[in-house]
């Protein structure tokens, strides 16, 4: 039983540690009881398995879990991401041009972004649904099997999710950029007709309100970025092809 609940452990700790569940003590600590929860259910109901866990068994079990939870990682950075990007488009950072030191780790609104897409999937039963899924992995790579995982199938379903993640931010930043470069334009044109007046401020305001105007429309019309239908999905792609 103590092998089962090693190797259960590891896949366990694997999927809670891509999980943005904060990098100080109390998150990871909160990472380890989760996992040593999880461990022993699965010991509890696996008991027969194998006997001797080995260290390649170990790391392919943190490996399976990371693909677990990979797919809810990256929306969480990518939704940060796109905040940045808004915010370095509309002129959020224009100080840090000044002055180098004023630049921060992570702006307001990216912060807000992470923290919100976090809570959305966490409302959305989004944690349910990975333990789910962790406990049914164990179906598709028991812990007994000597699973002989490609790294370049893995690395290639890898890149296919960070991909598509990125054409999403992408695919929506772009409009943004394109309404953002039209506003530099125009104030740019009157700035020549009346060259005694400064447009800077006038320009982060404009490109804030319009900005935030198109993300509400957004928010109220469009679907939220695309991620795969079930954590079991990228696991599947890899034991099965």
């Amino acid at each position: 039983m103590g092998a089962i609940f090693i190797l259960a452990c590891m896949r366990a700790f694997g999927m809670l540690l891509v999980l943005p569940l904060g990098r100080e003590i109390r998150g990871v600590t909160g990472r380890l009881l989760f996992a040593l929860g999880l461990g022993f259910v699965v010991a509890l109901e696996r008991s027969s398995a194998a006997e001797v866990a080995s260290i390649a068994e170990c790391i392919l079990g943190l490996l399976l879990g990371a693909l677990l939870a990979l797919p809810t990682a990256l929306l969480v950075a990518f939704a940060r991401m796109g905040a940045e990007l808004f915010d370095a488009a509309r002129g959020q950072h224009m100080a840090e041009l000044i002055d180098p030191l004023y630049a921060d780790n992570i702006s307001a609104l990216a912060l807000f972004a992470r923290t919100a897409m976090w809570n959305f999937i966490l409302l959305a039963g989004g944690l349910e649904l990975l333990v789910a899924a962790y406990l049914q992995s164990f179906e598709i790579v028991p812990l007994n099997a000597r699973a002989e995982l490609s790294s370049s199938k893995i690395a290639e379903q890898v890149l296919l999710i960070v991909a598509h993640q990125f054409a999403e931010v992408m695919g929506r930043f772009l409009p943004l950029a394109t309404l953002f470069l039209g506003v530099e334009i125009f104030l740019g044109f009157l700035s020549r007709l009346l060259p005694r007046i400064s447009f800077v401020t006038e320009s982060f305001t404009l490109k804030t309100v319009l900005g935030f105007l198109v993300l509400f429309i957004w928010a109220t019309l469009a679907e939220t970025f695309g991620v795969a239908s079930h954590p079991l999905d990228l696991i599947r792609s890899v034991a099965y092809g």
